[in-house]
């Protein structure tokens, strides 16, 4: 960096430095972060508490990090507490310890591999205050921290809350949280490395979030997507490993429901003019189905024993043309679960799913109507019910 001077100001000396870069030894090319101006403070005022500590302001700063940056810093085998953030601040402080941290106007950039747009935050506003926790008594949280900015140029990202920034093995959070308008199409390079991929769509969303050694908490009190086109696609060169990640799935799902303390809850989820998709690209023939016209809302769904069940409602076209409503209801208790299914699927256009048919029964399909009509219940792991499908005006060719 440049070093640009230095002065004192009423209750503070300060030095400032100008054009600060950071780079990773791996990777030196484009530099990690820059900074277009960094003040250091040093606060005599705590002197009053003993410690001798500094305040320190990023100001329009850049953060650059790629795929390369993420495995090299994986690959690191110095342990995480000798190369945390307080250390690197702190050598940007001159070792003295970091008491009040403000980001002003940053940005932040993360770059995937293949043809997906970066990942982009902008105009980002960070205050985090009292991290060493010399301005008040002992308490679980006694760092009031504030973050807001801009994601992928049209959403929004706002949290409010307390930190405990001595927590170990790692920081100490609860904050109240907000984002509105955030376009999913962003998030591809992570969905698509597991069969799915996503076109379109908004992501808002308000809750809760306590994130300690201790403990891990989400509440989100309203979940909404709008205008999402969502597909899985089964493909012949994935198959063995989407099995694998089935089982890997399926067993941290036995293992959370009977072990993890951690509670995650969505109090209303939301997903409006949106479309459902699943390719199967291994069947004997190919085929594609899609629900599109899709409402569905899910209400109490959480990962811990509730009082009140989860219920789904699902509305949509099956093809473009099948009428589709289903309604489930999910009540768990500690060990098991009782479920409730009511669906119904009616003027689906065979030839629409001839593909299908051929695949799984080896025959054309040269007109029909479907209806199906079915009621389900699981109680105790045994399951009881009907499924009634209704053909009309069929030919076979």
């Amino acid at each position: 960096p440049r070093f640009a001077e230095k002065g004192t100001k009423g209750e503070a000396d300060w030095i400032e430095l100008r054009d600060a870069s950071l780079v990773q030894h791996a990777n030196p090319d484009p530099p990690v972060a820059h900074v277009g101006r960094l003040r250091t403070r040093l606060d005599w005022r705590a002197l009053l508490h003993r410690r001798v500590v500094a305040d320190i302001t990023f100001e329009r700063p850049t953060l650059y990090v790629d795929l390369n940056n993420v495995r090299a810093e994986a690959a690191d085998k110095t342990p995480v507490t000798d190369r945390g953030w307080q250390h690197a601040l702190e050598a940007l402080a001159f070792d003295l310890k970091i008491n009040r941290l403000r980001v002003l106007d940053g940005d932040v950039t993360y770059v995937d591999w293949g043809p997906f747009k970066p990942l982009h935050v902008s105009r980002v506003n960070l205050g985090a205050e009292n991290i060493r926790n010399i301005a008040s008594r002992e308490q679980v949280y006694p760092s009031p921290i504030h973050l807001e900015a801009a994601v992928f140029d049209t959403g929004s990202v706002r949290v409010e809350g307390r930190a405990d920034f001595l927590a170990e093995p790692h920081v100490g959070v609860e904050a109240a949280m907000r984002m509105d308008e955030v376009q999913l199409d962003y998030f591809r390079p992570i969905i698509e490395r597991y069969n799915l991929s996503v076109r379109n769509g908004r992501l808002s969303l308000a809750g809760n979030v306590e994130y300690a050694p201790k403990v891990t908490r989400l509440i989100l009190e309203r979940v909404l997507l709008q205008g999402v086109a969502l597909e899985y696609r089964h493909l012949p060169a994935t198959a063995q490993a989407e099995q694998a990640r089935v089982e890997q799935t399926a067993a941290l799902a036995r293992e959370a429901a009977t072990t993890s303390t951690a509670e995650l809850r969505i109090d209303r989820l939301e997903i409006v003019k949106s479309a459902f998709g699943f390719t199967n690209d291994v069947a004997a023939r190919p085929y594609r189905l899609q629900v599109t016209d899709t409402n569905l809302t899910v209400e109490h769904l959480g990962n811990q024993p509730q009082t009140r069940p989860a219920v789904a409602r699902l509305v949509g076209q099956l093809m473009g043309r099948g009428e589709t409503r289903l309604t489930a209801t999910l009540d768990r208790r500690a060990g098991s679960a009782d479920m409730d299914v009511t669906a119904q699927i009616e003027g689906a256009d065979l030839v629409r799913l001839k593909d299908l048919v051929w695949a799984y029964g080896g025959f054309e399909i040269a007109a029909g109507e479907l209806s199906v009509y079915s009621e389900l219940q699981m109680r105790s792991g045994a399951l009881d019910g009907y499924v009634k499908p209704l053909l009309r005006g069929v030919e076979v060719g």
